[in-house]
């Protein structure tokens, strides 16, 4: 967290004048002897002096403080507006995934049209009282928790009084509010879809991180409705199993799973994560039986998906249409809401 410290150190410099209007900050290199820091950490300070508009780079020539004229914020009087996005991270893999950056785009588009910054905090290998004192820091008057499924966290979080939205978190009780896909209705639709393909044995798998571990949340709203679909048609059968996705020999219980309940003739998986290790076992294994069988998927891709040549029915929703409602309760734009905000989620 040396870097929160090195930017707040030096923004207090600037506000108190030790670094007059137009005058030059010592060069990075300075600064990271200076404060015993890497260049990468000092420069990660001065980008997020930068983003402020308190210094500019020239180049060749180094940084330098922004008079009250060149930062229109400065010059109006008026306190900047930011709002922090929590997601697990690290945050470049975090984005890479394709539903994360969607959420993230709309959070970010929406902030941006009403003149709000926004700031990502990573939670990964930090502690509690890390988090917290990075948000304080920062000047957050808010915050977006997205996907953060552990919850001490939150409760711990609940104790600073900002106002939050938990997005891609399903929580039955509380004052928070919540945005996420309709996760039983996108069940319900997927039953129905097999249903109506002419499968009557429906294979559910769901992953948990550790044996004993409770099912996420989600994936319980998924089955809701694939019970619900298939309560309304005789003669389906379901069958729902959980495998410990991170513990050694994980693959192995997969396939045992896959063999045991060969003649399930459709099988959904909640996750892309799930997806990819169900489709490494049914190509390694289970070829054969890959054209006989179909497959659902919940996920945000619009993408073609296959396993094997067969390619995969996908229950998706809109990622960016999920940020943007976050974004929307946080600013006060999204008025007469419930506590829970449904995005649609439907089957392609």
């Amino acid at each position: 967290m040396k870097y929160l410290d090195i930017y707040s150190d030096l923004k207090t410099r600037i506000n108190r004048g030790t670094y007059g209007k137009g005058g030059r900050l010592p060069f990075v290199s300075e600064l990271a002897a200076e404060y015993n820091a890497s260049l990468a950490t000092v420069q990660h300070s001065v980008n997020m002096l930068s983003a402020e508009g308190l210094v500019r780079g020239v180049r060749s020539q180094g940084l330098f403080v922004q008079s009250p004229a060149e930062n229109t914020l400065m010059s109006s009087g008026r306190k900047e507006r930011r709002i922090g996005i929590l997601c697990k991270g690290p945050l470049l893999r975090w984005l890479a995934m394709p539903y994360f950056a969607e959420i993230c785009r709309g959070i970010e588009h929406t902030l941006d049209l009403a003149g709000i910054r926004c700031y990502f905090i990573t939670c990964k290998w930090k502690s509690y009282q890390e988090i917290l004192k990075e948000i304080r820091v920062l000047e957050l008057e808010s915050l977006c928790l997205v996907d953060i499924q552990d919850k001490p966290l939150r409760t711990f979080l609940e104790g600073a009084r900002l106002p939050m939205v938990y997005t891609d978190i399903y929580e039955a009780r509380g004052r928070i509010p919540l945005v996420l896909g309709d996760n039983v209705r996108g069940g319900f639709l997927s039953a129905q879809k097999m249903i109506a393909e002419g499968h009557r044995r429906l294979l559910f798998i769901c992953a948990r991180q550790k044996s004993g571990e409770a099912v996420e949340a989600m994936a319980q709203l998924k089955w809701k409705g694939i019970q619900e679909a298939a309560s309304r048609q005789k003669g389906v059968k379901l069958y729902r199993r959980v495998y410990n996705a991170a513990e050694k020999g994980s693959e192995n219980e997969l396939t045992q799973i896959l063999d045991k309940y060969r003649y399930c003739t459709a099988i959904l998986m909640p996750g892309k994560g799930l997806f990819e290790e169900v489709k490494k076992v049914m190509e390694k294994g289970f070829s054969s039986l890959i054209s006989k069988r179909d497959f659902v998927l919940f996920d945000c891709t619009d993408k073609a998906t296959y396993i094997g040549e067969k390619k995969v029915f996908v229950c998706r929703w809109d990622g960016i249409e999920m940020g943007r409602k976050s974004a929307e309760i946080l600013v006060g734009q999204l008025t007469g809401r419930a506590r829970v905000n449904y995005v649609p989620m439907w089957v392609e």
